[in-house]
């Protein structure tokens, strides 16, 4: 991964992650946090990132596969979503630099196919859109699926909550916006 000042194009640093980065990282309160093609979600010290001193990973999660979307955040920061090519949606605790922790999969759910669209969180439902043609919502403090829309098509596109719709496409050459 590298970074770059945004000012003048100057390569400030670059972090070897163990794989290529399949998605935009998430930037939150002095973390930035990356995902790989090797199932490996990193959380990075954002200060070490801009002062070119050398990325200390504060915590790592392994996933069962690739990870193709960037990684979701809770509202009070307490769990990360990810999902895989192989079809696992995980809630993640997040782990701590404090004796080298990883961060620990509280749940996982298993929608009908592999999962390479992004990921929306809102209202305790994280929606998932998957290779078999469905978005899942599902309710995040079971886990358990609240409703399921199939579509003409895999699902690959970000998927975004707003104006309490969600807005998604599909490899069927659709935009579609359910309700939330």
């Amino acid at each position: 991964m590298y970074v770059f000042d945004t000012d003048n194009g100057k390569l400030l640093d670059k972090v070897a992650v163990g794989g290529p980065v399949s998605a935009a990282p998430l930037d939150v309160v002095g973390q930035v946090y990356v995902a790989t093609s090797k199932g490996v979600m990193y959380d990075l010290f954002y200060e070490d990132l801009l002062n070119g001193t050398g990325a200390n990973v504060n915590w790592k999660f392994q996933g069962d596969g690739a990870i193709m979307g960037s990684p979701v955040l809770t509202g009070n920061g307490d769990t990360f979503f990810v999902a895989t090519v192989r079809g696992t949606v995980y809630a993640i605790r997040p782990g701590s630099d404090i004796g080298n922790e990883p961060g620990t999969a509280l749940w996982t759910f298993r929608p009908g196919g592999p999962v390479r669209s992004g990921l929306a969180f809102h209202d305790n439902t994280l929606y998932v859109g998957s290779d078999d043609g469905y978005l899942y919502a599902i309710d995040t403090t079971g886990p358990a699926l609240s409703w399921k829309h199939k579509t003409g098509g895999a699902i690959r596109s970000q998927i975004l909550v707003t104006g309490g719709l969600v807005y998604f496409g599909s490899l069927d050459n659709h935009v579609y916006a359910l309700r939330a």
